[in-house]
């Protein structure tokens, strides 16, 4: 406690006044007496300018730092306790023996369910996911230097093997139930005018229901067909007991109007999850059915062993369809695929972002659905960062997603390409969600039981 401008600090003494009114006190060992007990409100800065030179001789392989893996240096004494934002925690290479499910191409490790892709990815030379993501970078703008490589290649999120294994799980278990008498799901696919892609679309979903065992009636129209009679199309659909699921393909033409269609799908049939009341149960933590885009993103996350509770999440993109549920579903308390997934501190970024790179650079986890042909470059991520790209673009020839594949792959330690990352699971999503309406239209309050744990 201080006691005026010459009182005790800590139980100090106050220097005494000579006969003549000054101190008789040498005023620099004062000085260097207020140092020892002030820190100077810059000192993190400093230790960190000094971190990073010793990061840079590390480099250079100077004698007495070790290793030249920056990963692998000691944080100086006087940061013991709080690691340094540059710091990096080196990915570890699995060495857990595993074996294999049956019938299934998921692995069974001590550590949990894994994909094929990600053992054959942890073989010596390409190192798993590390167990954990770095911690958050300070709001410090020095901080936010230009992204190194990563020490290895980023992990590809394999989405079409995924999806692979997913159907066959579903088909296995949808057996099951329809021995058991369940009706087989039937889902109508509603498709309005001929738009290439969405003729693509709609034929690749047909199919896949098809391999699964589910029932798929696709129901083509012209492009001129009005409001009204779209509208009483999904109605009859609705009042039909033997539709489980409905199914809008989009875009619709301009002339109709897409949130009426939407609202217009009775909400247990809703396969897609677009209602508003299938929407509303979301955000109260209760969904019915979750949108398929983003269901399919966390059971990529879950499958892949990749946990966001208590990391930084960054959504760029604010959609209905995936960028606000996204949100929601990482955020939430329980998640419907697996306790791992969810719990995470999630950020929304969107068109009116003043700082987009800033906040990328201080995220874990990254998915990007904002429909901008490789906006997301690499010095826009941190080292060591899981990637999602939900992102589809026509690019030329070629379909790219909403992140430059080859500058992130560099940087990140986990990334989904395009094609093959997420798409292929938004149909795998589609088929779960028909079976769980099913369930629900047999029995209330029955759903579809998750993947493994």
């Amino acid at each position: 406690m201080v006691s005026g401008l010459n009182g005790s600090r800590g139980g100090r003494k106050a220097p005494a006044a000579n006969s003549s009114g000054g101190s008789s006190v040498n005023p620099a060992r004062v000085a260097d007496s207020q140092k020892n007990d002030l820190i100077h409100p810059c000192w993190l800065r400093e230790l960190c300018r000094i971190y990073r030179a010793g990061k840079a001789a590390t480099k250079g392989g100077s004698p007495g730092h070790g290793p030249s893996s920056f990963a692998t240096c000691e944080p100086p004494p006087a940061t013991a306790g709080r690691r340094p934002a540059a710091t990096r925690r080196a990915p570890r290479l699995s060495s857990q023996a595993e074996d294999r499910r049956p019938g299934t191409g998921v692995g069974v490790s001590e550590r949990g369910v894994t994909m094929e892709s990600h053992r054959r990815a942890t073989t010596p030379g390409n190192p798993p996911i590390p167990d954990s993501f770095p911690g958050p970078r300070a709001a410090d703008d020095s901080f936010l230097e230009p992204v190194e490589k990563n020490q290895v290649p980023a992990i590809l999120l394999d989405g079409k093997q995924l999806a692979s294994e997913l159907r066959l799980e579903l088909a296995s278990q949808l057996q099951g139930l329809v021995a058991g008498g369940l009706p087989t799901p039937h889902l109508v696919a509603v498709l309005v005018g001929d738009d290439p892609a969405s003729q693509v679309y709609v034929r690749n979903k047909h199919r896949a229901c098809e391999a699964a065992g589910l029932r798929t009636t696709v129901m083509r129209l012209p492009a001129d067909t009005s409001q009204a009679e779209l509208e009483a199309v999904i109605a009859g659909l609705n009042a039909d007991a033997t539709v489980h699921g409905i199914l809008v393909q989009l875009p619709l033409p301009k002339s109709l109007d897409t949130r009426a269609v939407l609202d217009a799908i009775h909400p247990e049939k809703d396969v897609d999850g677009f209602h508003p009341i299938n929407a509303g149960l979301l955000a109260q933590g209760r969904p019915r059915f979750v949108p398929c885009t983003p269901l399919g993103v966390l059971e990529l996350l879950h499958r892949y062993q990749i946990d966001v509770r208590g990391r930084h999440a960054v959504v760029v993109g604010r959609s209905d369809i995936v960028g606000k549920p996204m949100a929601l579903l990482l955020s939430a308390k329980e998640s419907p695929v697996a306790p791992e997934v969810c719990n995470a501190i999630v950020t929304i970024a969107h068109s009116q972002a003043r700082d987009l790179r800033a906040l990328l650079l201080s995220a874990d986890l990254i998915v990007a659905a904002v429909g901008q042909p490789e906006m997301i470059r690499g010095d826009m991520v941190r080292p060591g960062s899981v990637v999602i790209d939900v992102g589809i673009n026509r690019k030329g020839d070629t379909l790219v997603g909403d992140v430059h594949f080859s500058e992130v792959s560099q940087v990140a330690s986990a990334i989904t390409p395009v094609p093959g990352g997420v798409g292929p699971l938004t149909i795998a999503m589609l088929l779960r969600n028909t079976v769980t309406a099913t369930l629900k239209s047999a029995h209330d309050d029955v759903s579809l039981p998750s993947s493994p744990q």
